[in-house]
């Protein structure tokens, strides 16, 4: 992948000089997406399966398994793109030179990409990657090189030059992985692709027709995986948030991450694994091992300093062109990186971290698409709202409906899940994978999604604006991320969105301020609410999470972990603060409920 991306982005580069961005953007987003979504349920779905299979005791229930999910998905997508055809889905584009023709190139391409899937996935069992890493640089040196000669020949057809390249590109991969095959001897087929003819790779009327076992049932780390990935550019083309042109400066930026980003991961994680490993197997004294965790946290402080110089550089640009989502994609993508950097120290220093910290959020998770992913999910929301409702009506339903996901989540997390307030890791740490932990994370990505649309609404409605309201927002989203990347006090953070109880009676009683009946029983259900969610519930949680930071500051100096003492330190100056505001607006409700006598009279 890493070889194609590169040619991919050089070639558009020279593209680049030709024609015009948005023609770049059309070509390299709207209509590659066609592709990816043709090749996301069978093709991603099976490379996800392959890494989970340790020994394929029938090739031929295996090889069946991959024809049954990729004719189903051939099946999906084409009633799919027959029904957005004759929708005209996309007409607003159709009007485009050879628009629908590319449209029907990249549709072609990803269907012939697909026939030689089942031998790339038996390759990759087999531990041979080599093989589809020179056939995909080959086909793509070849599809994308005459696809750029074409361009520079006749620039006018460029979207259907686009098309033609990659059904070029398709066309290569297959007949290479055929062709590979045959010139091969059957031991030397049957090495690296387990079978020796083509006559293996039909179906084969075996019972039973498939083996379940090869079928995993982490459906859910599949979407977290996948889903998220490529989620926010079907956001921007279905509900047009950026201009074809913003696409293409999107495309330069998201290839440009997706190829730095590996190299400098790779690069830090040796780097860390050599550096702890040597100070788990050699005799050296504390100071030398000092010296050298010292120099691993400068290596990490550097490459974060690349990051935030190269990346601001590139957030300067476009706040002077006010492209308001892509300085959001921007920002996730420069966190994204440094949060890669974080993960390479901590996952080769995590032993002794593991009793106070526990192993939680897991590094395959998401977090910034994710948050990125929520907040644009909001700013939607709010948008396809009526226009005749007014703003602070529209942040209120908004609001009742992120504090009923979040009540929810809390609740059945408690339903569902043993809870454990004595075990550290487990209230002051990150959490525990397998006791249901795991799953915290998401809620509190989409929590700070929310919190993040909401201050951005503020900024451009007035009447949404409050001083409390900036304060208790700042002070979670911080106390939030915080959590999330140092792994301290993430599953409190979690219990606290419990608290969300006494904003929907709250939001409904502002929503139907006009109707005294049902104003005022919402008064009377918030200030029972408050009671019980701010005030009686979130204190035993700060009981609890305050009983426990002793031993967890002990545990942490004891390790050395100057890093998570002080954030430790952090975590607990803002519960307070969260504590006091909440106490602050108990006070306000109380002494509405019970006005002094000078107001009375």
């Amino acid at each position: 992948m890493f070889g194609k991306q590169t040619i991919d982005l050089v070639f558009n580069a020279l593209i680049l000089h030709l024609v015009g961005l948005d023609l770049i953007g059309i070509g390299n987003v709207r209509l590659v997406l066609i592709y990816r979504l043709i090749v996301f349920l069978p093709r991603d779905f099976l490379r996800f399966q392959i890494r989970n299979i340790r020994q394929i005791h029938s090739v031929y229930h295996f090889i069946n398994l991959i024809w049954l999910i990729l004719s189903f998905g051939w099946i999906l997508i084409s009633l799919l793109f027959v029904f957005l055809s004759v929708c005209r889905f996309d007409q607003s584009h159709a009007s485009i030179l050879f628009y629908n023709s590319a449209s029907f190139l990249y549709f072609l391409s990803s269907f012939i990409e697909l026939l030689s899937e089942p031998l790339y996935l038996l390759s990759i069992f087999t531990k041979n990657e080599s093989v589809h890493e020179f056939i995909q640089i080959f086909a793509s040196i070849i599809g994308f090189g005459l696809r750029t000669y074409l361009i520079s020949q006749n620039p006018d057809k460029c979207l259907i030059y686009f098309g033609f390249g990659y059904l070029i590109y398709s066309s290569i991969m297959t007949i290479s992985y055929f062709g590979y095959f045959f010139l091969q001897t059957q031991s030397k087929r049957r090495e690296i692709f387990l079978i020796s003819s083509l006559f293996d790779l039909v179906f084969k009327p075996v019972f039973p027709f498939l083996n379940h076992k090869y079928l995993s049932s982490e459906i859910k780390e599949f979407l977290s995986e996948k889903l998220f990935k490529e989620s926010h550019f079907y956001l921007f083309i279905m509900f047009s948030l950026v201009s074809d042109g913003q696409q293409g400066i999107f495309y330069f930026i998201s290839i440009f991450s997706s190829l730095l980003y590996p190299t400098i991961e790779q690069i830090s994680l040796n780097y860390f694994q050599k550096t702890f490993s040597l100070i788990k197997t050699t005799q050296i004294t504390s100071k030398d091992e000092r010296t050298m965790i010292l120099n691993s946290l400068t290596l990490l402080n550097n490459f974060q300093d690349l990051f935030v110089k190269l990346f601001g550089l590139i957030i300067i640009f476009a706040f002077s062109f006010h492209y308001q989502i892509l300085n959001l994609y921007l920002i996730a993508v420069l966190c994204h990186g440094i949060n890669l950097l974080n993960e390479s120290y901590m996952s080769e220093n995590v032993d002794q971290r593991f009793q106070y910290l526990g192993n939680l959020p897991l590094s395959n998770v998401p977090i910034f698409k994710i948050i990125f992913f929520s907040t644009i999910f909001h700013l939607i929301f709010f948008e396809i709202l009526p226009m005749k409702i007014q703003p602070l009506i529209k942040s209120y339903i908004i609001s009742t409906f992120h504090a009923i996901i979040s009540v929810l989540s809390v609740t059945l997390y408690f339903l569902k899940y043993e809870i454990n307030f004595q075990q550290i890791n487990r209230l002051v740490g990150g959490g525990v994978f397998g006791t249901g932990d795991e799953f915290m994370v998401y809620n509190i990505c989409y929590s700070t999604g929310y919190l993040l649309y909401d201050l951005i609404l503020m900024i451009f409605y007035k009447s949404v604006r409050s001083a409390s309201a900036i304060i208790h927002h700042v002070l979670i989203i911080t106390s939030f991320l915080i959590g999330l990347f140092s792994q301290v006090c993430h599953p409190c953070h979690f219990y606290f969105l419990a608290e969300e109880l006494s904003t929907i009676p709250l939001n409904l009683k502002t929503i139907y301020r006009n109707r005294d009946r049902f104003h005022s029983i919402f008064s009377v259900l918030f200030v029972i609410c408050f009671f019980l969610s701010r005030l009686i519930f979130g204190s035993i949680i700060s009981f609890y999470g305050f009983r426990a930071a002793p031993q967890f500051f002990q545990l942490a100096w004891v390790n050395d972990d100057k890093s998570s003492f002080l954030i430790g330190f952090i975590q607990a100056f803002l519960c307070i603060l969260t504590r006091a505001l909440n106490f602050y607006w108990a006070y306000l409700i109380y002494r509405k409920i019970f006005p002094s006598k000078s107001k009375v009279d």
